[in-house]
């Protein structure tokens, strides 16, 4: 069961919403009423300013990260160094969005680099 707050909105933002759900737009992207807008728009805002990637921690063989644009609320990617490659698990992949954080990394981008480990292009 989904558990619900709720929100304030000031009179004017609703009257304008309540317009957009009225309006061709609105039936050609599906939207069909306030909480599925707003929903939609607050979960957009989310992704645009929240922080996507956290560094979790770093072992001798991988790098863990916390990517928050992964489920509902986030799910731990983990890439590994098999020999001189770096290999994202959740990707499947060498070249990868989550293998490139691990370079952005500083303390982890110097391990690499000292294992001989380049950012493939």
């Amino acid at each position: 069961m989904t558990e619900w707050d709720t929100l304030r909105v000031p009179h004017d933002l609703m009257d304008e919403l309540e317009k957009f759900l009225e309006s061709s737009v609105a039936k050609k992207t599906g939207f069909t009423s306030k909480t599925q807008a707003t929903t939609t728009a607050m979960r957009e805002f989310l992704q645009k300013y929240s922080k996507r990637f956290e560094h979790v921690n770093t072992y001798e063989d991988k790098v863990r990260i916390l990517d928050n644009n992964i489920g509902k609320r986030g799910d731990i990617v983990t890439v590994q160094f098999k020999g001189k490659i770096a290999f994202c698990d959740y990707c499947e992949s060498n070249n990868c969005i989550h293998v490139k954080y691990c370079w952005e990394i500083p303390q982890v981008a110097e391990v690499l680099k000292k294992r001989g480990l380049k950012l493939l292009d």
